[in-house]
């Protein structure tokens, strides 16, 4: 992970990760097959570290700590240069499957505060975990890979508040569908 931080995702090499662990390149190559997939698993692993998954017990006060974490991260210079990098990444072979794992990781984790505001009645059943989480988190990845405004406390309370508002609406569409096509499906 310091090899990625230090030297950014252009400068990463299985080389330079095998001589700073003091092992063999091959052993670095078992685990992991590419620079990318190298990449995205250290990327994993300082979120993992430096983000761990909120438990406050409330659904806004569960986004805002998990969005205000992935805002101190894009505040670091180097962890933003590692972020461009990634979202550079060509998405053809080993560069997709890698991103691919650590957005899978990353949303499998996060997805839980979902599910568990779910089970205390703070969302209705059916609220699609991962879209909400991507419209929590979502703009101020734009804001960092674009530069075009601060990554702040507003942007943390608007996210954390349109996420919400947004996994209600989406849920409440969802049964509403529901309840049509069960009504339709039954005069048929």
């Amino acid at each position: 992970m310091d090899c990625l931080l230090t030297d950014g995702l252009p400068g990463l090499t299985v080389r330079g990760v095998a001589q700073a662990a003091g092992v063999a390149e091959t052993t670095v190559y078992r685990r992991w097959p590419t620079v990318d997939h190298l990449a995205a698993a250290a990327l994993l692993k300082l979120t993992e570290a430096d983000n761990p998954l909120p438990d406050t017990g409330a659904l806004d006060s569960d986004l805002h700590a998990l969005l205000s974490q992935i805002v101190d991260l894009l505040n670091r210079p180097e962890i933003l240069r590692v972020v461009r990098g990634v979202a550079a990444l060509n998405d053809d072979g080993p560069a997709s499957s890698a991103k691919a794992a650590f957005f899978d990781a990353r949303f499998a984790d996060a997805t839980r505060l979902i599910d568990r505001a779910v089970e205390r009645g703070e969302l209705p059943p059916g609220v699609d975990a991962d879209r909400t989480i991507e419209t929590l988190a979502a703009p101020a990845y734009m804001r960092a890979l674009l530069e075009n405004q601060p990554l702040d406390a507003d942007l943390i309370d608007s996210s954390v508040a349109i996420a919400i508002a947004g996994a209600r609406a989406t849920a409440q569409s969802r049964t509403s569908s529901d309840q049509t096509r069960s009504s339709i499906n039954r005069r048929r």
